[in-house]
């Protein structure tokens, strides 16, 4: 290494020279500790950073899958209006007619807009690390 014994007793003249060659053999082993701890954790760092990259292209994909999912909607919105226009005028006031129609909506599951769908594992935990990777990502892409 390149602080030794050398370095304390030419650098550091006010230290014994005693605790300079007790200090010395020391010295080469915090460094090396030290430099190698440094290189374990950047190491960690370039890990996290890949493994986030492929997250990101996994959420990237599925969720340009999901754009690209068939849509029965306007399908069953025709259906439906045929059905509607089928039924007499001035059926379409009595009660019970009203009631089938809006049963058939009702049954059909097309009565509530369709968000995206939840992902299988997606609990408030997952979301709270998703969540934090969100921000680590924003540090990192800063260094």
């Amino acid at each position: 290494m390149v602080f030794t014994y050398f370095y304390f007793l030419l650098y550091l003249p006010f230290i014994k020279q005693s605790l300079a060659e007790a200090l010395a053999p020391h010295w080469d082993n915090t460094e090396s500790t030290y430099i190698s701890g440094c290189k374990h954790v950047f190491r960690n760092i370039r890990l996290e950073r890949e493994d986030i990259y492929h997250y990101f292209h996994t959420i990237r994909v599925n969720f340009e899958d999901y754009l690209r999912r068939p849509d029965t909607k306007q399908e069953f919105l025709a259906t439906w209006q045929q059905d509607y226009n089928e039924i007499a005028e001035d059926m379409r006031d009595d009660e019970e007619t009203k009631a089938e129609i809006h049963h058939r909506v009702m049954v059909s599951g097309m009565h509530t807009p369709t968000p995206f769908p939840p992902h299988p594992t997606h609990t408030p935990m997952i979301q709270v690390r998703e969540e934090f990777l969100a921000k680590i990502i924003m540090i990192l892409l800063k260094i």
